[in-house]
Protein backbone atom coordinates (compact mmCIF):
# COMPACT_ATOMS: atom_id res chain seq x y z
CA UNK A 1 0.00 0.00 0.00
CA UNK A 2 0.84 3.39 -0.37
CA UNK A 3 2.52 5.65 1.86
CA UNK A 4 -0.09 8.89 2.27
CA UNK A 5 1.14 12.09 3.42
CA UNK A 6 -0.69 13.49 6.53
CA UNK A 7 0.30 16.54 6.26
CA UNK A 8 -1.24 17.63 3.23
CA UNK A 9 -4.53 18.72 4.21
CA UNK A 10 -7.77 18.22 1.51
CA UNK A 11 -9.12 20.82 -0.94
CA UNK A 12 -12.32 22.02 0.15
CA UNK A 13 -15.15 23.91 -2.17
CA UNK A 14 -14.57 26.91 0.86
CA UNK A 15 -11.16 26.87 -0.25
CA UNK A 16 -12.00 27.43 -4.39
CA UNK A 17 -14.83 29.30 -3.61
CA UNK A 18 -12.86 31.99 -1.58
CA UNK A 19 -9.85 31.31 -4.51
CA UNK A 20 -7.58 29.43 -2.39
CA UNK A 21 -4.85 29.42 -5.53
CA UNK A 22 -1.63 28.09 -3.40
CA UNK A 23 -4.04 25.28 -1.37
CA UNK A 24 -6.29 24.19 -4.36
CA UNK A 25 -2.89 24.37 -6.96
CA UNK A 26 -0.34 22.99 -4.71
CA UNK A 27 1.48 21.60 -7.78
CA UNK A 28 1.14 23.76 -9.94
CA UNK A 29 -0.50 24.18 -13.06
CA UNK A 30 -0.55 21.62 -15.45
CA UNK A 31 0.82 22.29 -18.98
CA UNK A 32 -1.59 21.14 -21.68
CA UNK A 33 -0.24 18.14 -23.66
CA UNK A 34 0.14 18.96 -27.62
CA UNK A 35 0.49 15.87 -30.26
CA UNK A 36 3.57 15.73 -32.28
CA UNK A 37 2.02 16.59 -35.58
CA UNK A 38 3.31 13.84 -38.61
CA UNK A 39 3.18 13.96 -42.28
CA UNK A 40 -0.26 11.16 -41.72
CA UNK A 41 -2.11 13.37 -38.76
CA UNK A 42 -2.22 17.02 -40.39
CA UNK A 43 -4.92 17.84 -39.00
CA UNK A 44 -5.00 18.03 -35.26
CA UNK A 45 -6.75 16.12 -32.78
CA UNK A 46 -10.42 16.75 -31.55
CA UNK A 47 -10.85 17.30 -27.96
CA UNK A 48 -11.53 14.09 -26.37
CA UNK A 49 -14.28 13.32 -23.53
CA UNK A 50 -11.68 12.00 -20.63
CA UNK A 51 -11.08 13.86 -17.30
CA UNK A 52 -7.67 14.90 -17.49
CA UNK A 53 -5.00 17.27 -15.25
CA UNK A 54 -5.63 20.41 -17.78
CA UNK A 55 -9.27 19.90 -17.56
CA UNK A 56 -9.57 19.47 -13.57
CA UNK A 57 -7.39 23.01 -13.39
CA UNK A 58 -9.92 24.65 -15.50
CA UNK A 59 -12.44 23.73 -13.17
CA UNK A 60 -11.09 24.72 -10.22
CA UNK A 61 -10.90 28.15 -11.71
CA UNK A 62 -13.72 28.19 -12.75
CA UNK A 63 -15.10 27.14 -9.42
CA UNK A 64 -13.38 29.67 -7.69
CA UNK A 65 -14.70 32.30 -10.63
CA UNK A 66 -16.53 34.76 -7.91
CA UNK A 67 -19.02 37.15 -9.20
CA UNK A 68 -18.32 35.57 -12.87
CA UNK A 69 -20.29 32.60 -12.45
CA UNK A 70 -23.53 32.01 -10.73
CA UNK A 71 -23.79 31.35 -7.11
CA UNK A 72 -24.35 27.29 -7.42
CA UNK A 73 -21.10 27.20 -8.98
CA UNK A 74 -18.98 28.57 -6.81
CA UNK A 75 -16.51 26.05 -5.24
CA UNK A 76 -18.23 23.27 -7.01
CA UNK A 77 -16.01 21.58 -9.00
CA UNK A 78 -17.77 18.63 -10.40
CA UNK A 79 -20.36 21.21 -11.54
CA UNK A 80 -18.30 23.41 -13.26
CA UNK A 81 -16.14 20.15 -14.81
CA UNK A 82 -19.84 19.91 -16.38
CA UNK A 83 -19.49 23.17 -17.55
CA UNK A 84 -16.43 22.96 -19.43
CA UNK A 85 -17.82 19.53 -20.86
CA UNK A 86 -21.16 21.28 -22.31
CA UNK A 87 -18.44 24.27 -23.84
CA UNK A 88 -16.20 21.63 -25.68
CA UNK A 89 -18.75 19.42 -26.55
CA UNK A 90 -20.19 22.74 -28.82
CA UNK A 91 -16.65 22.83 -30.36
CA UNK A 92 -15.83 23.04 -34.22
CA UNK A 93 -12.92 23.01 -36.25
CA UNK A 94 -11.15 26.23 -38.01
CA UNK A 95 -9.11 25.38 -41.21
CA UNK A 96 -7.68 28.98 -40.71
CA UNK A 97 -5.63 28.29 -37.44
CA UNK A 98 -5.81 24.39 -37.80
CA UNK A 99 -7.70 24.12 -34.22
CA UNK A 100 -10.89 23.49 -32.28
CA UNK A 101 -13.08 26.23 -31.43
CA UNK A 102 -15.39 26.08 -28.87
CA UNK A 103 -18.25 28.49 -26.62
CA UNK A 104 -16.30 30.05 -23.63
CA UNK A 105 -17.08 28.20 -20.47
CA UNK A 106 -18.03 31.20 -18.12
CA UNK A 107 -20.48 32.99 -21.19
CA UNK A 108 -21.88 29.12 -21.12
CA UNK A 109 -21.99 29.31 -17.00
CA UNK A 110 -23.72 32.55 -17.23
CA UNK A 111 -26.68 31.14 -19.47
CA UNK A 112 -27.34 28.40 -16.90
CA UNK A 113 -29.87 28.22 -14.13
CA UNK A 114 -31.09 25.79 -11.27
CA UNK A 115 -34.60 24.64 -11.76
CA UNK A 116 -35.66 23.10 -8.69
CA UNK A 117 -39.05 21.03 -8.48
CA UNK A 118 -41.00 18.44 -6.80
CA UNK A 119 -41.08 20.86 -3.60
CA UNK A 120 -37.17 20.21 -3.93
CA UNK A 121 -36.72 16.96 -4.39
CA UNK A 122 -35.20 17.29 -7.87
CA UNK A 123 -33.18 19.79 -9.23
CA UNK A 124 -32.45 20.29 -13.42
CA UNK A 125 -29.85 22.45 -14.99
CA UNK A 126 -32.30 25.00 -17.23
CA UNK A 127 -30.45 27.22 -20.31
CA UNK A 128 -31.04 31.16 -21.59
CA UNK A 129 -33.17 31.27 -24.98
CA UNK A 130 -29.98 33.23 -26.04
CA UNK A 131 -27.69 30.49 -25.34
CA UNK A 132 -29.72 27.58 -27.33
CA UNK A 133 -30.17 30.44 -30.27
CA UNK A 134 -26.29 30.68 -30.14
CA UNK A 135 -25.86 26.72 -30.36
CA UNK A 136 -28.12 26.52 -32.76
CA UNK A 137 -26.89 29.15 -35.25
CA UNK A 138 -23.49 27.21 -34.98
CA UNK A 139 -24.18 23.70 -35.20
CA UNK A 140 -27.62 23.42 -37.48
CA UNK A 141 -26.39 22.85 -40.55
CA UNK A 142 -28.71 25.79 -42.18
CA UNK A 143 -28.71 26.61 -45.60
CA UNK A 144 -30.59 29.90 -45.19
CA UNK A 145 -31.41 31.45 -41.75
CA UNK A 146 -34.38 30.82 -40.01
CA UNK A 147 -37.49 32.92 -41.01
CA UNK A 148 -40.85 33.64 -38.84
CA UNK A 149 -44.17 34.61 -39.68
CA UNK A 150 -47.27 35.16 -37.28
CA UNK A 151 -50.92 35.03 -37.51
CA UNK A 152 -53.80 36.13 -34.97
CA UNK A 153 -54.01 38.48 -32.51
CA UNK A 154 -53.93 38.76 -28.58
CA UNK A 155 -53.90 35.18 -27.14
CA UNK A 156 -54.60 33.98 -30.20
CA UNK A 157 -51.63 34.97 -31.61
CA UNK A 158 -49.21 32.19 -33.65
CA UNK A 159 -45.76 31.78 -34.94
CA UNK A 160 -44.34 29.67 -37.85
CA UNK A 161 -40.56 29.02 -37.58
CA UNK A 162 -39.31 28.06 -41.51
CA UNK A 163 -36.18 26.70 -41.60
CA UNK A 164 -33.72 25.52 -44.54
CA UNK A 165 -30.95 22.68 -44.24
CA UNK A 166 -28.23 21.47 -46.53
CA UNK A 167 -29.51 19.48 -48.97
CA UNK A 168 -32.91 19.99 -48.73
CA UNK A 169 -34.45 22.14 -50.90
CA UNK A 170 -37.98 22.81 -49.20
CA UNK A 171 -38.17 24.45 -45.95
CA UNK A 172 -38.41 22.13 -42.17
CA UNK A 173 -41.38 24.45 -40.53
CA UNK A 174 -43.10 24.66 -36.75
CA UNK A 175 -46.13 26.41 -35.76
CA UNK A 176 -46.64 27.25 -32.10
CA UNK A 177 -50.42 26.94 -30.66
CA UNK A 178 -52.12 29.90 -29.58
CA UNK A 179 -50.55 32.16 -27.29
CA UNK A 180 -53.37 31.24 -24.35
CA UNK A 181 -52.18 27.66 -24.39
CA UNK A 182 -48.32 28.16 -24.12
CA UNK A 183 -47.46 27.51 -20.14
CA UNK A 184 -45.23 28.17 -18.36
CA UNK A 185 -44.67 31.89 -19.06
CA UNK A 186 -41.70 32.63 -16.99
CA UNK A 187 -40.27 36.06 -18.74
CA UNK A 188 -41.77 38.98 -18.44
CA UNK A 189 -41.17 39.47 -22.32
CA UNK A 190 -44.12 37.10 -22.80
CA UNK A 191 -46.31 40.52 -21.42
CA UNK A 192 -44.30 42.87 -22.86
CA UNK A 193 -43.22 41.19 -26.48
CA UNK A 194 -45.17 38.15 -27.02
CA UNK A 195 -43.54 37.96 -30.81
CA UNK A 196 -39.97 37.34 -29.66
CA UNK A 197 -41.16 34.95 -26.95
CA UNK A 198 -43.08 32.86 -29.56
CA UNK A 199 -40.05 32.87 -32.09
CA UNK A 200 -38.06 31.55 -29.20
CA UNK A 201 -40.68 28.55 -28.57
CA UNK A 202 -40.97 27.72 -32.37
CA UNK A 203 -37.03 28.07 -32.72
CA UNK A 204 -36.35 25.71 -29.70
CA UNK A 205 -39.14 22.97 -30.46
CA UNK A 206 -38.31 23.26 -34.40
CA UNK A 207 -34.58 22.02 -33.57
CA UNK A 208 -36.65 19.21 -31.79
CA UNK A 209 -38.23 18.12 -33.91
CA UNK A 210 -35.42 18.73 -37.42
CA UNK A 211 -31.93 18.90 -35.69
CA UNK A 212 -32.38 16.70 -32.34
CA UNK A 213 -28.36 16.47 -31.96
CA UNK A 214 -27.83 20.09 -31.82
CA UNK A 215 -30.04 20.01 -28.66
CA UNK A 216 -29.53 16.72 -26.58
CA UNK A 217 -30.08 17.33 -23.34
CA UNK A 218 -30.29 21.22 -23.26
CA UNK A 219 -33.61 22.44 -22.00
CA UNK A 220 -34.91 26.23 -22.24
CA UNK A 221 -35.98 27.21 -18.41
CA UNK A 222 -39.11 27.48 -20.03
CA UNK A 223 -39.43 24.11 -20.63
CA UNK A 224 -38.87 23.18 -17.19
CA UNK A 225 -41.59 23.04 -13.93
CA UNK A 226 -40.15 24.92 -10.51
CA UNK A 227 -38.61 27.54 -9.56
CA UNK A 228 -35.52 28.74 -11.52
CA UNK A 229 -32.47 30.97 -9.62
CA UNK A 230 -28.70 30.69 -10.22
CA UNK A 231 -28.46 30.87 -6.03
CA UNK A 232 -26.70 27.79 -4.15
CA UNK A 233 -29.80 25.15 -3.08
CA UNK A 234 -29.64 22.19 -1.18
CA UNK A 235 -32.39 19.43 -1.96
CA UNK A 236 -34.70 19.05 1.31
CA UNK A 237 -34.87 16.42 3.83
CA UNK A 238 -38.53 15.19 3.15
CA UNK A 239 -38.10 13.95 7.17
CA UNK A 240 -37.04 17.62 8.36
CA UNK A 241 -39.77 19.30 6.58
CA UNK A 242 -42.13 16.91 8.36
CA UNK A 243 -40.76 16.99 11.82
CA UNK A 244 -41.06 21.02 11.09
CA UNK A 245 -44.52 21.09 10.67
CA UNK A 246 -45.75 18.79 13.56
CA UNK A 247 -43.23 21.30 15.75
CA UNK A 248 -44.93 24.71 14.21
CA UNK A 249 -48.36 22.66 14.92
CA UNK A 250 -48.23 21.73 18.42
CA UNK A 251 -46.57 24.96 19.40
CA UNK A 252 -49.78 26.63 18.13
CA UNK A 253 -51.93 24.52 19.01
CA UNK A 254 -50.52 24.19 23.03
CA UNK A 255 -50.28 28.26 23.11
CA UNK A 256 -53.68 29.51 21.25
CA UNK A 257 -56.42 27.03 23.05
CA UNK A 258 -55.89 24.27 20.27
CA UNK A 259 -56.75 26.39 17.60
CA UNK A 260 -53.58 26.45 15.26
CA UNK A 261 -53.91 29.76 13.92
CA UNK A 262 -52.23 32.68 15.59
CA UNK A 263 -48.92 33.29 17.60
CA UNK A 264 -48.02 31.30 20.23
CA UNK A 265 -46.41 33.21 23.11
CA UNK A 266 -45.39 30.55 25.00
CA UNK A 267 -43.09 29.41 22.84
CA UNK A 268 -40.95 32.53 22.93
CA UNK A 269 -41.23 32.80 26.22
CA UNK A 270 -39.70 29.18 26.47
CA UNK A 271 -36.61 29.80 24.51
CA UNK A 272 -36.14 33.42 26.24
CA UNK A 273 -33.84 33.63 28.72
CA UNK A 274 -35.39 34.52 32.47
CA UNK A 275 -34.18 37.15 35.03
CA UNK A 276 -33.83 36.13 38.72
CA UNK A 277 -37.78 37.07 40.32
CA UNK A 278 -37.08 40.16 42.61
CA UNK A 279 -37.06 39.37 46.55
CA UNK A 280 -40.34 40.07 48.13
CA UNK A 281 -40.21 43.58 50.26
CA UNK A 282 -40.84 42.21 53.50
CA UNK A 283 -38.03 39.18 53.41
CA UNK A 284 -34.83 41.74 52.39
CA UNK A 285 -31.65 40.70 53.95
CA UNK A 286 -31.04 43.69 56.82
CA UNK A 287 -28.11 45.86 55.66
CA UNK A 288 -24.81 46.57 57.00
CA UNK A 289 -24.94 49.84 59.50
CA UNK A 290 -23.42 52.49 57.16
CA UNK A 291 -21.29 55.96 58.85
CA UNK A 292 -23.42 58.60 60.10
CA UNK A 293 -21.82 60.69 57.80
CA UNK A 294 -22.23 60.29 53.60
CA UNK A 295 -19.36 60.79 51.72
CA UNK A 296 -18.70 63.62 50.21
CA UNK A 297 -21.06 63.92 46.26
CA UNK A 298 -19.05 64.68 43.23
CA UNK A 299 -19.88 67.99 41.67
CA UNK A 300 -21.55 66.87 38.18
CA UNK A 301 -20.81 69.00 35.12
CA UNK A 302 -21.86 72.16 34.98
CA UNK A 303 -22.83 72.24 38.68
CA UNK A 304 -21.49 74.72 41.18
CA UNK A 305 -20.99 74.08 45.29
CA UNK A 306 -23.57 74.75 46.96
CA UNK A 307 -26.55 73.82 44.17
CA UNK A 308 -28.68 71.47 44.79
CA UNK A 309 -28.39 67.67 42.41
CA UNK A 310 -31.29 67.28 39.75
CA UNK A 311 -31.82 64.03 39.41
CA UNK A 312 -32.79 62.88 36.15
CA UNK A 313 -36.37 61.17 36.11
CA UNK A 314 -35.91 57.37 35.35
CA UNK A 315 -37.55 56.40 32.18
CA UNK A 316 -40.63 53.83 32.91
CA UNK A 317 -39.47 50.52 31.55
CA UNK A 318 -43.24 49.94 30.00
CA UNK A 319 -42.82 53.05 27.90
CA UNK A 320 -39.09 51.68 26.52
CA UNK A 321 -40.62 48.63 26.18
CA UNK A 322 -43.44 49.92 24.08
CA UNK A 323 -41.36 51.96 21.80
CA UNK A 324 -39.77 48.95 21.21
CA UNK A 325 -36.23 49.64 22.64
CA UNK A 326 -34.33 48.09 25.43
CA UNK A 327 -34.97 49.62 28.69
CA UNK A 328 -31.57 50.63 30.38
CA UNK A 329 -32.17 48.89 33.53
CA UNK A 330 -33.09 45.73 32.27
CA UNK A 331 -30.46 42.19 32.61
CA UNK A 332 -28.87 41.63 29.74
CA UNK A 333 -30.07 38.62 27.97
CA UNK A 334 -27.63 35.58 27.17
CA UNK A 335 -26.97 35.70 23.52
CA UNK A 336 -28.57 32.64 21.76
CA UNK A 337 -26.50 29.67 19.55
CA UNK A 338 -27.32 30.42 15.65
CA UNK A 339 -29.59 27.69 14.47
CA UNK A 340 -27.78 25.27 11.66
CA UNK A 341 -30.70 23.56 10.34
CA UNK A 342 -34.40 24.49 9.43
CA UNK A 343 -35.61 22.85 12.28
CA UNK A 344 -33.66 24.81 14.59
CA UNK A 345 -34.18 27.90 12.62
CA UNK A 346 -38.33 27.74 13.09
CA UNK A 347 -37.11 27.63 16.98
CA UNK A 348 -35.57 30.79 16.23
CA UNK A 349 -38.13 32.93 14.79
CA UNK A 350 -40.50 31.73 17.17
CA UNK A 351 -38.34 33.47 19.80
CA UNK A 352 -37.52 36.31 18.53
CA UNK A 353 -41.14 37.40 17.62
CA UNK A 354 -41.78 37.55 20.90
CA UNK A 355 -39.66 39.95 21.19
CA UNK A 356 -40.57 42.62 18.91
CA UNK A 357 -42.94 44.66 19.10
CA UNK A 358 -43.57 46.47 15.90
CA UNK A 359 -43.82 45.56 12.40
CA UNK A 360 -41.09 47.32 11.09
CA UNK A 361 -38.89 45.70 13.84
CA UNK A 362 -40.21 41.89 12.34
CA UNK A 363 -39.54 43.12 8.96
CA UNK A 364 -35.80 44.46 9.61
CA UNK A 365 -35.43 41.12 11.22
CA UNK A 366 -36.43 38.95 8.68
CA UNK A 367 -34.65 40.90 5.67
CA UNK A 368 -31.78 40.53 8.05
CA UNK A 369 -31.34 36.88 8.34
CA UNK A 370 -31.76 35.87 4.65
CA UNK A 371 -28.29 34.88 4.89
CA UNK A 372 -29.05 32.28 8.14
CA UNK A 373 -31.99 30.95 6.11
CA UNK A 374 -29.50 29.69 3.21
CA UNK A 375 -26.87 28.86 6.02
CA UNK A 376 -29.75 26.52 7.79
CA UNK A 377 -30.87 24.77 4.30
CA UNK A 378 -34.29 26.74 4.54
CA UNK A 379 -35.86 25.36 1.20
CA UNK A 380 -38.76 27.17 -0.40
CA UNK A 381 -41.61 25.29 1.41
CA UNK A 382 -39.71 25.72 5.03
CA UNK A 383 -39.99 29.55 4.26
CA UNK A 384 -43.71 29.40 3.54
CA UNK A 385 -44.57 28.19 6.88
CA UNK A 386 -42.26 29.93 8.92
CA UNK A 387 -43.24 33.45 6.97
CA UNK A 388 -46.94 32.57 7.93
CA UNK A 389 -46.21 32.32 11.34
CA UNK A 390 -44.64 35.65 10.77
CA UNK A 391 -47.76 36.99 9.04
CA UNK A 392 -49.99 36.23 11.97
CA UNK A 393 -47.48 37.70 14.69
CA UNK A 394 -47.76 41.18 12.19
CA UNK A 395 -52.13 41.24 12.22
CA UNK A 396 -51.63 40.47 15.64
CA UNK A 397 -49.52 44.04 15.90
CA UNK A 398 -51.67 45.26 13.48
CA UNK A 399 -55.31 45.01 15.63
Amino acid sequence: MADVDETITPITKGDVADANVDKVFRDGIHEPETPAMTNLSLVVARPQFTVTAQEMDGAKMLAGGGPFVPEYLRGDIGAAYAVIQIAKRYSKYDERTNSWVSFDPYAVAQNTYVVTSEGGRKQTIGHTSMFIGAILDAFVPWAKRMRYTYEGEGQSRRCTALGWLKGDPEPFEYTTPPLAQITPKRSPLWESDPDRQLAYFARRVWARLHAAGVMLGIYDVDELEGDVSQRAHRVRDEGQIERLHERLAAAAASGNGGSPEGFSEGAAAALTPRAAAPEPAGERKPRRDRAATPPARKLTSGQRKGEKRVAKKPQPVADARKRGKTPPNAPASRPRKLPTNAGQYALHVEAWLGELNTEEAIEARWRQEMKLRNVCGVVEEQRVVIRTVVEQRIAELRS
